[in-house]
């Protein structure tokens, strides 16, 4: 049965787990699957066949979108098709939303369609407006609540403190962080400190405790609160601490509790004076006293019973006040109302008060006037300290670097601070008031007030809103919240508010996110570089056994029709080997390893691994190298990885561009022939001036986000001075760039143009050689290698096998294998040493596990050559030839 291709397709819209809208050149829609119905709020059918534009697309976007699809049908760069942005939806509701965007263009029955795929991301979004929320709320709280923060381990060392808890103890808080708590407690309250830690580390809960402070500035009352923070598992890590500074609550409180004993007294004792006067015959000026406490006989001294029964007008007429309470008592008696007022006593020098008032019967006639006296002393005195605290909390208020304020519900200001006025630009707060907080707001800053606020009245919670604003020639950002004030109902009357400059904040966390993808991207390219090392490593054996094989059909079919079409397979073979070995050289991450080195090898080695990647984005390279042959002294796999990186910068700037794409490799002597230049020319659109100067700073780069790094040029530039070279760019004013790399050529040699590998003839030599392999096909290929040189050859799959063969036959030289199962190729060889030092000596590794951790150990230690895997017959011929002409066995 035939693959049906339209039911996968209707398969992978139906099943995908984002919005996928397919449209014509036109713009019309002719796709929109499930998820798309769901999140626009429109069915597939209803889209079908009308304008992407006017469906999805919001008004104020609709513009842009429309010159958009033009340029790009007109053959512009596109700015939209075949890249991931964040852009704005429009939903079937009239509401605007956020979406992540991808479009892309998909040719089909000789047609052109665009498939945009579209995630809403509001969540996304809102989750990190709250999370910055947060975090600004709980840094404003931390650094203005006037109360003393800090954080200490269980060790007592301070992790933080704020600014207040610093000033209170009068230290510098930077100076404290790291230091013993208990260097600043005061050593009576130390062994004390230790007891609430211990409980707290015990029970897990929070204790309250007072203490008293003796400070320069004299002694203060605290309310320390202590409390745990724990870690996922529940264990107490730390000991946090806020301290209130209630000297003065503290001085009231007394003061208070002074007031409950004396109202205490007053029924024991009769604290204030209690009396009852009947109005009789006489009227007012001829009272007589019904009842008093003692307080009231005191001035006179008397007891309250001896008192009653008297009219104190005509017993204490020579007294001084009596005219007074006389006048009092008629305004009683005319208005009937009480009459208070305030006097000092002038028999213990206190200031009391007395209230006098009427007490009257059923009918509305006034039977007899009570009073009640009261030292109201203290009261006075807490009155006073009362306006000093509210002076303070006014100068605060007035003064604090914050914008704070008080208004109405409907925006109106009762109440802004100085600072706030500044910010608002007006030098009297006297003038904000009655004005609305809409007068001074942009229209953006106003619909954000007003959804905030909208918040704020249906939740009952503290809101928050952020936004940029002019202030003293820079820009800042400002993080406003707002609060709720309730009326005794609990119903909220007013809106305060505080307003706090978090620029630095702000700042200090776009640093934060730019270092953490930076940090990304540099993972993402290590655990590249290991994919393709192991890649490599793997490859290795089979591209061994193919380079091998290849190489002797070639030598069998020299002289036959297959010559030619061998020679290409060989030649492949080459290139497979020779890009091997540039991964792994790569990935072996070891020092540098400075060499002679074949000048147009390395351009080769780095056109290899690019040419592919050139073709595919169409770009035409040359080369104009130097006469073959001339050799220089350097790190062979860090230039190679420079050009690599280079030519791959030059093809990146052609992305979107359309055109003609050449890039020119070119070689050349210095002048003084001091110098090798090697320059990679491209006919881009070059780097513009305003950043050519920082292109090889650390992190500096033009791609977007998640495409790159910014380290390869700085890492380019730093490989090339490690060599004592330059690396420089050149603009040119009608486009293109020019990266020239200039090395010093103190160590350069022309070798000629003799090809290495052009006598292949293999010479005759007598003798017998032990290969040690546990790969067959690789032990094939040494044996197949070495027995056209007239050599017997034996095969053994690990040591422990050879040392068998060693012990029945006798073997001229050993080829080994370095990692095999059983006992490894060290191994072998450090055990042969032992018995037979001499063919020891004769002996030559084979590995192609240059990653494996034997390897420098190999090479640092054991004085014997290596053949790296992949290799060609002729090394391993010439290894022999080294290794037998030692035994006279050439013949």
């Amino acid at each position: 049965m035939p693959f049906d291709k339209s039911k996968l397709a209707d398969a992978l819209l139906s099943s995908a787990l984002d919005c996928i809208v397919v449209s014509d050149v036109q713009g019309r829609i002719v796709e929109f699957n499930t998820v798309a119905e769901r999140t626009f709020g429109i069915s597939r059918d209803e889209a079908l066949g009308k304008s992407m534009e006017t469906t999805i697309v919001p008004h104020r976007h609709r513009e842009a979108h429309r010159k958009g699809m033009e340029r790009y049908l007109s053959g512009g760069a596109p700015t939209v098709v075949g890249k991931r942005i964040e852009i704005e939806a429009l939903h079937s509701s009239g509401r605007v939303f956020p979406v992540e965007l991808s479009i892309t263009e998909m040719p089909m029955d000789h047609s052109r369609y665009f498939v945009a795929t579209l995630r809403d991301i509001s969540e996304q979004k809102k989750a990190a407006a709250q999370l910055h929320e947060t975090q600004a709320t709980l840094k404003a709280v931390f650094d203005n609540i006037p109360a003393a923060l800090y954080l200490r381990d269980r060790n007592d060392k301070l992790v933080m403190i704020n600014n207040w808890g610093a000033e209170f103890l009068g230290h510098d808080p930077a100076s404290m962080i790291g230091q013993p708590m208990s260097k600043f407690r005061e050593p009576q309250n130390r062994a004390r400190v230790q007891e609430i830690d211990s409980c707290i580390v015990r029970t897990g809960k929070s204790e309250t405790h007072e203490f008293t402070y003796h400070l320069p500035g004299g002694n203060r009352v605290g309310l320390m609160t202590f409390f745990p923070v724990a870690d996922d598992g529940g264990d107490v890590t730390h000991i946090g601490g806020m301290l209130l500074d209630v000297t003065e609550l503290h001085t009231v409180r007394t003061e208070l509790d002074q007031a409950r004993a004396s109202l205490q007294a007053f029924f024991d004792h009769a604290p204030i004076g209690i009396f009852i006067n009947r109005i009789g015959p006489d009227g007012i000026f001829d009272q007589t006293v019904e009842f008093a406490n003692d307080v009231v006989g005191k001035p006179y001294g008397l007891k309250g019973a001896q008192i009653v029964g008297i009219k104190p007008y005509t017993q204490f007429s020579e007294n001084e006040i009596v005219p007074l309470f006389k006048s009092i008592d008629e305004k009683i008696v005319r208005t009937k109302a009480p009459v208070e007022h305030e006097m000092l006593n002038r028999y213990n020098n206190r200031y009391e008060n007395y209230t006098r008032f009427p007490i009257i019967n059923k009918d509305g006639d006034i039977t007899h006037i009570g009073g009640v006296n009261i030292d109201v002393d203290d009261r006075l005195r807490s009155k006073k300290k009362l306006e000093e605290t509210q002076a303070i909390l006014k100068s605060i208020f007035d003064n604090i670097p914050a914008v704070l304020y008080l208004r109405e519900l409907d925006g109106s200001f009762i109440t802004v601070n100085n600072w706030g006025a500044v910010v608002i630009g007006m030098e009297d707060p006297t003038k904000i008031v009655g004005k609305s907080a809409s007068t001074f707001d942009t229209p953006e800053e106003q619909e954000q007030a007003r959804q905030v606020q909208e918040k704020l009245l249906a939740t009952g919670m503290p809101a928050t809103m952020e936004y940029r604003r002019n202030f003293e020639g820079r820009e800042i950002t400002v993080l406003n919240t707002i609060f709720p004030i309730l009326d005794n109902e609990g119903a909220i009357a007013k809106i305060g508010g505080f307003a706090i400059d978090v620029t630095e904040l702000h700042n200090a966390r776009n640093q934060l996110q730019q270092a953490q993808e930076n940090l990304h991207q540099s993972e993402k390219l290590a655990a590249l570089g290991r994919l393709l090392a192991g890649v490599a490593h793997e490859l290795n054996n089979p591209l061994a056994v193919v380079l091998g094989r290849a190489a002797i059909l070639q030598e069998k079919l020299s002289d036959t029709a297959h010559a030619a079409p061998m020679q290409k397979l060989r030649e492949a073979a080459d290139r497979c080997a020779r890009i091997v070995r540039t991964f792994l050289a790569m990935a072996r991450q070891s020092g540098p390893r400075r060499q002679l080195a074949k000048v147009n090898d390395l351009i080769d080695s780095a056109l290899e691994m690019t040419t592919y990647s050139l073709r595919m984005h169409n770009i035409a390279f040359n080369k104009t190298l130097l006469t073959d042959g001339f050799q220089i002294e350097v790190d062979q796999d860090q230039i190679v990885q420079v050009l690599i990186n280079l030519i791959l910068n030059a093809q990146q700037a052609f992305d979107g561009l359309q055109g003609n794409h050449t890039l020119d490799v070119n070689t050349e002597m210095s002048a003084d022939g001091q110098w090798l230049n090697i320059a990679i020319v491209d006919n881009g659109p070059g780097v513009p001036a305003a950043i050519a100067s920082r292109v090889f700073d650390p992190f500096f780069t033009t791609k977007p986000v998640g495409q790159g790094t910014g380290l390869g040029l700085s890492v380019c530039k730093s490989m090339v001075e490690a060599h004592g070279g330059t690396l420089k760019l050149e603009t040119t004013p009608g486009g293109g760039a020019t990266f020239r790399i200039a090395l010093p050529a103190g160590q350069m040699s022309a070798s000629g143009n003799q090809d290495e590998s052009a006598s292949e003839t293999p010479l005759r030599l007598q003798g017998r050689v032990l290969v040690v392999d546990d790969e067959v096909e690789i032990a094939a290929i040494l044996v197949d290698s070495l027995v056209t040189m007239g050599l017997e050859c034996v095969i053994a799959a690990d040591g422990h096998a050879a040392f068998d063969q060693l012990a029945k036959i006798k073997f001229d030289a050993i080829f080994c294998d370095v990692s095999m199962p059983g006992m490894d190729g060290i191994t072998f060889y450090n055990k042969l040493m032992d018995v037979n030092p001499a063919l020891a000596n004769r002996l030559v590794f084979v590995s192609g596990d240059v990653l494996h951790r034997d390897w420098d150990r190999l090479k640092a230690t054991i004085d014997r050559p290596i053949i790296e895997k992949p290799f060609a017959p002729q090394q391993v011929r010439d290894a022999a030839l080294r290794q037998l002409t030692q035994t006279g066995g050439q013949r």
